[in-house]
């Protein structure tokens, strides 16, 4: 299968890989309602930003651990969470429609992930080969099965 997006971050390519489909954003959620959070030193700054920081490490490094090479995002993708992913090597795949997630996910046997966390091995798709290619001046992303 083909789609037709370039892959977020600087990973490019994977071989013989496990694929986790997530139809949610990978990022920190926010809350319903606005909040005022009250900063007094730095020191208060720090542990704010490194509580955000430690969850999506933890998520991510959860996820990585299940095996997960490739993750095909159906939400948004914050900057934060890409860093996370890059640091434990995960090749990352934004589809922007609902539909193309569906395709994608019959075609490699996986179940779209509803929420953000370790899926579990049912839930996982695979295939033997995922790269980005160029294609005429457009960049695309190949899901290849033997």
């Amino acid at each position: 299968m083909v789609v037709n997006r370039p892959a977020s971050g600087t990973i490019t390519k994977a071989t013989k890989c496990k694929i986790a489909c997530y139809s949610c954003p990978i990022e920190i959620n926010g809350g319903e309602t606005k909040g005022t959070v009250i900063i007094k030193n730095a020191e208060d700054l720090l542990n704010f930003t490194n509580s955000e920081e430690t969850y999506l490490d933890t998520m991510v490094k959860a996820i990585s651990d299940t095996g997960v090479k490739v993750i095909v995002v159906g939400g948004s993708l914050n900057e934060l969470a890409l860093h996370y992913l890059e640091k434990y090597e995960l090749m990352v795949i934004k589809v922007t429609s609902k539909w193309e997630l569906n395709r994608l996910c019959k075609c490699i046997g996986a179940i779209a992930i509803p929420s953000l966390g370790a899926p579990t091995q049912e839930e996982l798709g695979y295939c033997d080969s995922v790269k980005m290619i160029e294609i005429g001046s457009e960049n695309v992303i190949i899901f290849e099965k033997d």
